[in-house]
C-alpha cells in the first residue's frame, strides 16, 4: 500500500508551483471530527496529535511529527493527518475520494491568478 508524509507532498507542492507553504492550520470541519481522525489509527496512536485542533503553525514552527508521519494514501478511512496551508498564491489541502488521499491546492487570490498566469 502507498505511503506518504506531510513532508513529500508539501515538497510535491513546491516543485509544481515554485512557491513554498508559509502556515498549516490542524483542521476538520468539526472539532469531533478532528479528534475522531486524531484517535483512530489502526497501527497505534497518530504522532500528528502534537497539533490541536485550530492550531497554527509556521512552515519553520510546525513539528517533525507531523510533518513525517507516515500514513496510507490508498483505499480506506483516511489516514493523512488534518489540516489546510497557504503559499503567498496558493490554499492547500487533502483531497479525499473513498479514503484515497492526496494533496491539491487552489488560488488563493483568483481573479488576481487568472489575470497574472499564463495558463489563462
Amino acid at each position: 500500500m502507498e505511503t506518504a508524509t506531510i513532508r513529500i507532498w508539501f515538497d510535491r507542492f513546491s516543485k509544481a508551483t515554485e512557491e513554498s507553504v508559509t502556515h498549516v492550520q490542524m483542521y476538520a470541519d468539526t472539532k469531533a471530527e478532528y479528534d475522531s481522525c486524531a484517535e483512530y489509527d489502526l497501527d497505534g496512536s497518530k504522532e500528528w496529535v502534537v497539533a490541536p485542533f485550530g492550531t497554527v503553525f509556521s512552515y519553520e514552527s510546525i513539528p517533525d511529527e507531523l510533518l513525517d508521519y507516515e500514513f496510507s494514501v490508498g483505499w480506506g478511512r483516511p489516514m493523512a493527518p488534518c489540516l489546510i496551508a497557504w503559499s503567498d498564491s496558493f490554499v492547500i489541502y487533502i483531497e479525499e475520494f473513498d479514503g484515497l488521499q492526496n494533496i491539491r491546492w487552489v488560488p488563493r487570490f483568483p481573479e488576481q491568478y487568472k489575470l497574472q498566469s499564463k495558463y489563462f
